[in-house]
This record gives structure tokens, C-alpha cells and sequence, in this order.
């Protein structure tokens, strides 16, 4: 049934969960109908037959314990997963995306999806392959037996595994490794890695990083992905590029070899060390983003980076004619001092007030610049007293004195007495909102900006921090030599355990790619809330637009920050825009300081969790949920016409690990209360998700997630992972679904607008009606003729959840965290919480393109057994008990940033204590290893050998969590 999942029994005799299939048979013979794909936004579906373009990653726990008999692991060629005749993830698994993301400067020529092998499959898929050259593939046994812990696109996420691609083995090396076993992997023979394989292998790791994705276009429209067990998966693809994109790269080489890049950032209140770094001041929406450009010559041979800057409104200029009242000039610091006790000392320091940095287009006498584009040359590297070399870190920050008020209608933002903060305590002379309006009495004229660490001669930035002072928290009493080698004050310190190492991390703790951001020395609340450091100037003013709307109180209008006061006129087109009836009136409540959500406390309602409601019967075009009849698709519990109340009881359930120690978990019941037409019949709890990294995990290709999925467990590992495949209101076509605990969302612009719907009861483009039941009386009349919300906010809001940062990893050098990794590995908990994927080519924003990244996560559905089991109706193929693999990527940094800030008063992002955490659906599990202990279905297998370990490998294994 269209949209619906059936069982069937596949020659092989196991039972499958199949899809919708699809199959063009003159694409089967048609190898030429090859195309590019195209750029951009563009959602015209593409067929993609057969086996993925990219890796898929059949996690067999291959880390220690994939069998090497002829049979073992799965490998038979009548049930294995990874075999020849899985057609699925087999034959093509080259193809990378343009190799610019990680490691930029390396080639992009077209890889080749490869013929592959289809022995034992008598209706072999198409294989597409670019035009020319073709480049090596990788075979099927490196998908079932290595891809759980290698990575095909870059560096893993363990830090004791290696990137294949800096090998330097001889092909006698590389396979006497791979029968010998070394560390977490153990030897395989030739019944499971023959020697073609291992030479295969072998062969595309030394050719270098893939190159460009490539798929076969078929007339109907249609896109074919296969699963593991070669099942057909039929989908319409999120993005296609768009062959009228004229936006510059992130990064490109000009005639004379230069790298140009490009970046973007915005203001920020101090500098990096400072608490006030990672906060958003006051009106920190209005034109307070930047761009830069970096023109490095270092690689061709050069010796200078010339930097031009491009703020989003105009700077200050001192000179005649163009002056601005009690302002400063732009600022440029650089080559930062690492070691220095100052902390934020930086060896360049250069300025207009100093005449080094002007504004561009200057007229004689200077009467009129252009105040909106700055440049400077930076001719050495100040802090080695030497010239740049490839390699250095060179890290900038931007003094951003931007113009405050209107002097002549033209520079600044126009002053209209809304938009002004005085400085408190009013400084002599200074009246509150009132004048002189000057920046003696106001703030918020003068800024400081993001702080960029670009790697001279690569053409990339890095999350890479090189600044050990960045390992000292404030009142330590320890301070920098000058000195960031092992013998300085502070690495004596991190060897003596008296402070944490925050020097790095390495590339396997780059859980975003790019995305990531450096560490935080303060302020770990806002770990989850940082502008991604790669950002481009096309997205930045969306992002902070977006953030105040995430914060916008859709029944006031107000900010949610107390120091972003703004006049009525601005608020109007949001004010009581939420309900009639809600669950809160902004994204905030739910996602505070973007944290997932909070079950409630003793016997209170619920703030960050929510009851999704379902008739039982599916909609028979959707697939979808089809609403309860008396309260729609979710209970709302607050606004005029609260729909009813639901409560928490808790009750204990022990339970004992095997050495003995006891435990105690506890488990939900709901109660009702308040509904006048009785309890609903179906429903299902979700707790508020984390939100970062959410763009890069809408950037993973879906052939890519279909490869993973196992539905009939044809590996014979316990694990069946499945693909979701959902109803798209916004274009009207079936779409991979990768967000929401079932999967159920496609992209984040229908994740977001479904919860504008949802959550707060805002209309918009895509659900222009609010939620109704069929039966419910009066709910329509809450509907308006428009969309309350605009398509232009949506864009800003979708902006701003696609380019949060993603946290760095920390610890990952330490020896319990490396153990526990090792047990995470050898447990089989990476089956499902799969550590390394990469970002394809399609996507719209090209900060979030070809990024290998580590978001222990399948996005695939799996069966979690009865003790989790809701008593919903399910999400198109979800069913009750099965649910997405949650990311895990910067689950360790959950409690501080729940644990909030109270040092500082209400103008800096004042943050309540919300912790500790609380994790699953429904927020049962009271601490992470509460979490694994509630596993059941296909992960009981993991969880009992956790339950198995002793308690220093429990302690470890938590200690790997923490450290994500």
C-alpha cells in the first residue's frame, strides 16, 4: 500500500520491511544517461539506481568481533549485507563530494560510482558513472567489515583509528595489517577481505579524497535508493543544485594561485576569554553581521594576507566630513599570542584612528569613503617574528565600531530612540533614554567580533585552537608563560591534572567538520547557541534574524531576553499570533539555550514536552498520522482554549548489573485531566531535541541513509534499521525523513513550520490552519485568511537552526575516554549510533557541503522493544516501538548547558538552572547509562553487554559519552 510498510518474505527467506519500489528498466541498460547534478535549491527528483554513491555503513560491530569464516558476519553471498549480491551498498561507494570541506585545496576531478560487483543478484541495479577518467571505488567487504570505525571520506571519530587516506604502507604493509589485526581491529582472513579487496581498498585510499557526486536521471521522476538487502526505496530528493548559482565558493584559487576565501561573523560584546564572548547583546539582529575576505598568497609562493572587510552597515570613519558622534574606527587584531597571561593579547593590532585601515573609495580630502569596505595587508607573521609560512594558524577579530546614530540620513542605522541602551550605572551627566546621545551615556556602538582561526596557505579555517590559555578557567590563579609547549606554566599544569587540556582537538573531535566550533573558556551555557564559525555573508543577517525569532514571545512580541527592548511598532506583526491554544509561545520555552527538553517535576504540566496525538487510521495519501478527532495531531495545553492537562506518575523499576550493583530506573505514566471529550486513544510522548548541527544532518545525501538501513537483517547482526519515508506538505512528495524522535520530518523547514503549527499555534505558507480535530467544535474559527507568519521568517528561523555550530569534542586523548570508546565500539552500540558520515554536494548553503562529521547517528528507525514502546499509532513506516537514533554528537555538554549562568545580571543572556538533563523520548532516564539501560529490541544485544561490564568499563563508557 502506497506510503504504507508491509512484510514480505525475500528469496533469501527473511522477513523484510519493504518500501514503495520503483524500477526504470531502461536505466538498467541505459549507462549513458549520465548527468551532473544540478546546484541549488531546485527539488526536481532524480533517479538513483542502485547501489549508493556514497558509503554506506553496515555497522557489524567490526571493530573486534566481525566473524571471518565464509559465513561469519553476514557475508554469505545469500544473506550478506555487504556482499555482491546485496546490490545496495556493494558496487558504488566512491563518489565523494567535491573535496573542499575538511581539507580544502585537494582535488574535486569526478569520482566514479564504479561497475561493481553483481554476482548472485539476477536484476542487478543501474550504475551510473561520470564522464572520464574513472577513479577507485571501494569494495563491498570494507562497508561490512571497516566502515563501522573507518571513515571513506576523511578522519574518523576515533582518535586511535587511523585516516586511511595518510597512509603510508606499501600495499604488502596495508594487507599484512588487515590479516594480522592491529589495536580495535581484528585480523580478517580471506573467506571475509579477499586480497582484490584489500588491494581495492587499498587503491582508493592512496588516490585521494573522491571527487564530485553524479547520478542517472530517469523521465518519471522518481529516485531509487537500495537498501542493504537490495531492496528498492523509492524517494523524491531534498535538494538538487541549481545551474544558475552564481554564488561565489567558499574558497577558490585565482590566476596566481591565491587561495580567496571567504568567510562572515558578527558582533560580539568582548573578547574570546571574556564571559561576554559567546553572549548575544542588545539588538544584536540589527546590522551587526560582517563578511571577510582573505586573499592568501602564502601557497603560490607569497608572503602577504591581504584581508578585506565588509560590514552589513557602515562603520565609522573619522575623517572630515564623515565623522560619527562619539564613535571609533575598525579595528584589526591578529596573529594572537598564545600563552600570553593577557589572554586576549594579539601580536598585529592595526586601525583607521592610526590611518593603517581605511575605508575604501576615498575621495581627496576624504569627504566621502565608502564606510562599507575596508582592507588591510598583513605582510608577517608577528607572533614567530617571521615571515608566514603554510600551515600557521593565523587568527583574526575585528574591532567593529559601527555608526550608531544618523548624522546625515546615510551612515548608521537611522536613530529613533527605540534602539539605544544606556550604560548602567548611568555614567555623570547621562540621562536614562534620554540625552545626550553619545557613547559616553550609550552602548552598543562599539563591538568586538567573532575570533577566526584560518589556516595560512590552505585555503580553510580550523576548530583547531592552538591557545593553551584557552585550558585556563578564570580565578584559577594560573597564568600563561608565553610559552604553549609541554614545559610552559600552563601545559604543566594540564600534565600535573591540575587543568583540563583544551589545546586541539584533533580532527576526530571535529564532530561538525567545519560547523565546529573552537572551545568556549566561559560561558558553557552557550556551547549549544554559537553562529557556525564558517558561516557566509549570504546567511549571517538571517542567522541572528532568526535567533530573535526563536526568541519572539508570539503572544507579546517581546524578546525573550530582557535587555532587547524594542518599540511596539516592531513587535506588532507578532503579537498574539500564538494559539488560541499552545504549548508555549516560543521556540525558547522548549528548546532552552537550544538544550533538548525537561520531563516535568512532581505532579507539574508540561513546558518542554508534548503528547502527539493520532486517530487510528493512516491518511491514505500521506501515509501520516491522521488527527484525533476531539484534539487534532497534539494535545495543547495552554491559551484560551486549552484543549486539557497532562501529568506525569512516575514508578521504580530495579534492576542489578552483573557484577552486582543495583540500580533504579524509573518510568512514566500520563494522566489526564481537563479533557472534556475524553482521553485520546493514541498518543506519543516527545520531549523537546537539541538543535545543533541539525543543517548538517539535512546536508547527508539520502542514498546515503537508505545504505545504511537493513530492514531484514540480512547481516545477521540484530540490527534492521529502516529508512523513513515521509509526506512533504510543502512541495507534496514523498522525501528520506531524518528529524523528529520517528523520523518523521524531512527537511528543517517543515520540521520548523510544523512546530510553529504545533507547538504555538502560528499559521504559515505551509500549514496555513491551525490544529484541529475533525470533531473538535469551534477550533476553526482560530484560523486566519493568511499566514501569520511569513515566508521570509521561516527563512530566517530555518537559517538560524542550520548554522548552529556544533561543539567541539574534549578529552578525546584520555585514557578512560579512549577505553570507553573502545566499549562503545565493542558493545555494537555503534550499529545504530554510527560515528562517521559525510555532507553531499546538494545542499543549499555551501558552509554545510562536503563536511566529513561525527554525529553517532544512522537517522535510521529501529525497534527499541516493548519497554519503549508508546501507545501512538506510529509516524508513516514508524511504528509504536521504533525510533530514530538519536544524535549523540555534544550529549556531554548537556548538563552545563542546562546548568545555566548566574554570575552575570540580566544583559547578557541571563540563564536559569534547568539540569540536570534528562534523556529518551519521554525523559525517563535520569543519568546517560539510565539511558542504555532501558535499550530493548534490536539494541538488547548492547545492552546486555553493558549490563555485563564492571564498573570502571561503565564509569569509562559514560566518560566516552561526556566526552562528545
Amino acid at each position: 500500500m502506497k506510503g504504507e510498510s508491509e512484510r514480505v518474505l525475500n528469496p533469501a527467506g527473511c522477513r523484510r520491511k519493504t518500501y514503495v519500489t520503483h524500477r526504470d528498466e531502461s536505466a538498467v541498460h541505459g549507462a549513458e544517461m549520465v548527468v551532473k547534478t544540478q546546484r541549488g535549491l531546485s527539488r526536481s527528483a532524480v533517479i538513483f539506481t542502485g547501489a549508493s554513491l556514497l558509503l554506506s555503513a553496515l555497522y557489524a560491530a567490526a571493530c573486534s568481533s566481525a566473524g571471518s569464516g565464509p559465513n561469519g558476519g553476514g557475508q554469505n553471498n545469500n544473506t550478506a549485507g555487504a556482499s555482491a549480491n546485496m546490490g545496495g551498498a556493494s558496487a558504488l561507494v566512491g563518489g565523494a563530494a567535491n573535496a573542499s570541506g575538511n581539507n580544502p585545496g585537494g582535488g574535486s576531478d569526478p569520482g566514479s560510482a564504479g561497475a561493481g560487483n553483481t554476482t548472485g543478484n539476477p536484476n542487478p541495479p543501474a550504475m551510473c558513472i561520470p564522464k572520464g577518467e574513472m577513479a577507485p571505488t571501494l569494495p563491498a567487504s570494507f562497508t561490512g567489515r571497516c566502515g563501522v570505525c573507518h571513515s571513506a571520506f576523511g578522519a574518523s571519530a576515533n582518535p586511535k583509528v587511523p585516516n586511511l587516506f595518510d597512509t603510508k604502507d606499501t600495499l604488502e604493509q596495508f594487507k599484512m595489517q588487515v590479516r594480522m589485526g592491529k589495536d580495535l581491529m581484528p585480523p580478517f582472513d580471506a573467506n571475509a577481505i579477499s586480497d582484490a579487496d584489500i588491494e581495492q581498498t587499498y587503491n582508493y585510499f592512496k588516490a585521494g579524497k573522491p571527487g564530485e557526486l553524479v547520478t542517472c536521471t530517469d523521465a518519471n521522476g522518481g529516485k531509487v535508493g537500495t537498501d542493504l538487502c537490495g531492496g528498492g526505496v523509492s524517494f523524491t530528493p531534498l535538494f538538487v543544485q541549481d545551474p544558475t548559482d552564481t554564488r561565489e565558493p567558499i574558497v577558490k584559487k585565482d590566476a596566481n594561485g591565491h587561495f580567496i576565501f571567504r568567510g562572515a561573523g558578527r558582533v560580539r560584546f568582548r573578547h574570546e576569554m571574556e564571559p561576554e564572548y559567546a553572549t548575544y547583546h542588545g539588538h544584536y539582529w540589527e546590522n551587526r553581521t560582517f563578511s571577510y575576505v582573505l586573499d592568501d598568497s602564502i601557497a603560490a609562493g607569497g608572503d602577504t594576507i591581504t584581508v578585506t572587510f565588509t560590514p552589513s552597515s557602515n562603520q565609522y570613519y573619522s575623517a572630515q566630513g564623515v565623522n560619527q558622534e562619539g564613535g571609533a574606527d575598525l579595528n584589526i587584531r591578529f596573529w594572537k599570542l598564545y600563552g600570553h597571561p593577557d589572554g586576549n593579547a594579539y601580536a598585529g593590532n592595526v586601525g583607521g584612528a592610526s590611518k593603517d585601515v581605511l575605508p575604501m573609495e576615498c575621495s581627496d580630502p576624504k569627504t566621502s569613503c565608502n564606510t562599507k569596505k575596508y582592507q588591510y595587508v598583513i605582510k608577517y607573521n608577528q607572533r614567530e617574528n617571521r615571515k608566514i609560512q603554510v600551515g600557521d594558524q593565523f587568527q583574526i577579530e575585528f574591532g567593529i565600531f559601527m555608526a550608531r546614530y544618523a548624522i546625515d540620513g546615510e551612515k548608521g542605522p537611522p536613530f529613533d530612540g527605540g534602539h539605544v541602551r544606556n550604560i548602567i550605572p548611568l555614567p555623570n551627566g547621562c540621562t536614562l533614554n534620554g540625552p545626550p546621545y553619545n557613547n559616553a551615556c550609550y552602548t552598543q556602538a562599539n563591538y568586538y567580533s567573532d575570533s577566526f582561526r584560518y589556516v595560512a596557505g590552505k585555503g580553510t579555517l580550523t576548530p583547531y585552537n592552538e591557545d593553551c590559555t584557552m585550558s585556563v578557567p578564570p580565578d584559577s590563579g594560573i597564568s600563561g608563560s608565553g610559552d604553549c609547549g609541554p614545559n610552559g606554566t600552563i601545559g604543566q599544569a594540564v600534565k600535573a591534572g591540575t587543568l583540563k587540556e583544551r589545546m586541539g582537538p584533533t580532527e576526530a573531535g571535529w564532530s561538525g567538520g567545519l560547523v565546529t566550533m573552537p572551545y568556549l573558556r566561559q560561558r558553557f551555557d552557550m556551547y549549544y547557541s554559537q553562529m557556525s564559525p564558517n558561516i557566509l555573508g549570504e546567511n549571517s543577517e538571517n542567522f541572528v534574524g532568526g535567533r530573535r525569532l526563536f526568541h519572539m514571545q508570539y503572544t507579546t512580541g517581546e524578546h525573550s531576553e530582557t535587555d532587547n527592548k524594542v518599540p511596539a511598532e516592531e513587535m506588532k506583526p507578532y503579537v498574539g499570533i500564538a494559539g488560541p491554544s499552545y504549548n508555549q509561545v516560543n521556540c525558547e520555552g522548549c528548546h532552552v539555550k537550544n538544550n533538548r527538553g525537561f520531563p516535568p517535576k512532581g505532579t507539574e504540566g508540561f513546558e518542554s514536552l508534548v503528547l502527539k496525538l493520532a486517530a487510528k487510521e493512516k491518511d491514505p495519501t500521506t501515509g501520516g498520522s491522521l488527527p484525533d478527532p476531539h484534539y487534532g495531531l497534539q494535545l495543547q495545553d495552554k491559551g484560551s482554549t486549552a484543549e486539557g492537562k497532562a501529568t506525569y506518575t512516575w514508578t521504580s523499576v530495579p534492576g542489578q548489573f552483573g557484577d552486582g550493583t543495583p540500580y533504579m530506573l524509573r518510568k512514566p505514566t500520563v494522566a489526564f485531566s481537563g479533557l472534556k471529550d475524553g482521553d485520546p486513544v493514541s498518543y506519543s510522548l516527545r520531549l523537546a531535541r537539541p538543535i545543533i548541527g541539525l543543517g548538517l544532518l539535512e546536508a547527508i545525501p539520502e542514498a546515503d541513509i537508505i545504505a545504511k538501513s537493513d530492514p531484514a537483517d540480512c547481516n545477521k547482526d540484530g540490527i534492521s534499521g529502516v529508512a523513513n519515508i515521509v509526506y512533504d506538505p510543502e512541495d507534496k512528495a514523498k522525501h528520506v525523513g531524518r528529524f523528529g524522535w520517528k523520523a518523521s520530518k524531512a527537511s528543517l523547514k517543515h520540521q520548523a513550520s510544523e512546530a510553529l503549527m504545533l507547538d504555538i499555534g502560528v499559521t504559515s505558507s505551509i500549514f496555513p490552519k491551525i490544529d484541529c480535530g475533525p470533531m473538535q467544535a469551534g477550533c476553526d474559527a482560530g484560523n486566519t485568511a493568511t499566514p501569520e507568519f511569513s515566508d521570509a521568517d521561516l527563512n530566517k528561523l530555518v537559517t538560524y537552526v542550520r548554522t548552529l555550530a556544533v561543539p567541539p569534542r574534549r578529552d578525546i586523548d584520555d585514557p578512560t575516554v579512549l577505553h570507553g570508546q573502545e566499549l562503545f565500539a565493542t558493545a555494537g552500540c555503534v550499529n545504530c549510533h554510527a560515528p562517521n558520515a559525510h555532507t553531499g554536494a546538494d545542499h543549499p548553503f555551501l558552509e554545510l557541503r562536503d563536511q566529513v562529521i561525527h554525529p553517532y547517528s544512522d537517522l535510521l528507525l529501529h525497534d527499541m522493544g516493548d519497554d519503549l514502546k508508546d501507545s501512538g499509532a506510529g509516524d508513516f513506516l514508524a511504528t509504536a516501538s521504533e525510533w530514530r537514533t538519536p544524535p549523540l554528537w555534544g550529549i556531554g555538554l548537556c548538563d552545563d548547558v542546562a546548568k545555566g549562568w548566574q554570575k552575570d545580571g540580566e544583559q547578557n543572556n541571563p540563564s536559569p538552572d534547568m539540569g540536570p538533563c534528562r534523556y529518551l523520548h519521554d525523559g525517563r532516564a535520569e543519568q546517560l547509562i539510565d539511558a542504555v539501560l532501558w535499550h530493548g529490541g534490536e539494541a538488547k544485544g548492547a545492552r546486555d553487554k553493558v549490563v555485563a561490564m564492571p564498573k570502571a568499563d561503565r564509569d569509562a563508557l559514560v566518560a566516552f559519552l561526556k566526552s562528545l
